[in-house]
C-alpha cells in the first residue's frame, strides 16, 4: 500500500467489522513520553472517542519524549482497533526492573482487561532468569483475567540483528505475540 492508513482502513483490512471493546479501559505499556494531547487530534480527525488518557508514573515514569512516534503510534492504533473511552498510559524508565515495576503494577491495579505492548527485546538478550520474573507476574495477570499483547517485532523471525529469534515478551506463555503478517492492503 502506497499511503496512508485511516482506523477504517485497518478495520478492513483486517476484517474488524464493528467489533469495539465496549468502551472498557485499556493499558499501554511505553518507556518514552509524548505529547499527549495528539491523540485528541487524532479522534477528531477520524470521529473516534477522544478517550481519558490515564497516566501512570511508575519508578518516577519517564518525560524524555526521544520514542514519542512509537508512543503515539500504540495510543492511536488502540484507539482505531478498539475505540476506548480511557486508556492508562504506564510508563517507567527502559530498564528491566523497572518494567518488572510496570507489569506488576498494572497487575496490582487490576483495572483493566487488556494490556498492550510494542516495546520488547530479543529473548536470547533478556535471558532465563530475566524471563522466568516476567512470567511471574504474567501469570498472575492471566489469573486476573488480564489479557497481554506484545509486538513480535519489526522484522519478522529476524528481528534480532537480523539473526532468527523471537521478542520478549511476545514470547512468553501468557502473553499473546501480535505481528509476524505481511499486509496485503489491497481492499482498501
Amino acid at each position: 500500500y502506497g499511503g496512508s492508513l485511516v482506523p477504517n482502513d485497518i478495520k478492513t483490512i483486517y476484517d474488524l467489522g464493528s467489533i469495539q471493546n465496549g468502551g472498557q479501559p485499556v493499558a499501554l505499556v511505553e518507556f518514552s513520553s509524548a505529547n499527549y494531547a495528539d491523540a485528541a487530534t487524532y479522534a477528531t480527525a477520524f470521529g473516534l472517542n477522544n478517550p481519558v488518557l490515564i497516566q501512570k508514573a511508575i519508578d518516577g515514569g519517564n518525560t524524555v519524549q526521544s520514542d514519542a512516534g512509537e508512543v503515539m503510534l500504540d495510543i492511536e492504533m488502540l484507539m482505531a482497533v478498539s475505540n476506548p473511552t480511557s486508556i492508562y498510559v504506564y510508563t517507567s524508565p527502559n530498564t528491566f526492573v523497572a518494567s518488572l515495576d510496570l507489569f506488576t503494577q498494572i497487575a496490582e491495579d487490576n483495572q483493566v482487561g487488556e494490556v498492550s505492548t510494542s516495546w520488547g527485546l530479543c529473548e536470547g538478550d533478556r535471558g532465563q532468569a530475566a524471563a522466568n520474573e516476567e512470567n511471574t507476574i504474567f501469570t498472575q495477570m492471566a489469573a486476573e483475567g488480564i489479557a497481554v499483547f506484545a509486538a513480535s517485532g519489526d522484522y519478522g523471525a529476524y528481528t534480532c540483528g537480523g539473526a532468527l529469534g523471537v521478542i520478549d515478551p511476545a514470547s512468553q506463555p501468557y502473553v499473546t505475540g501480535v505481528g509476524g503478517t505481511v499486509l496485503a492492503a489491497t481492499n482498501v
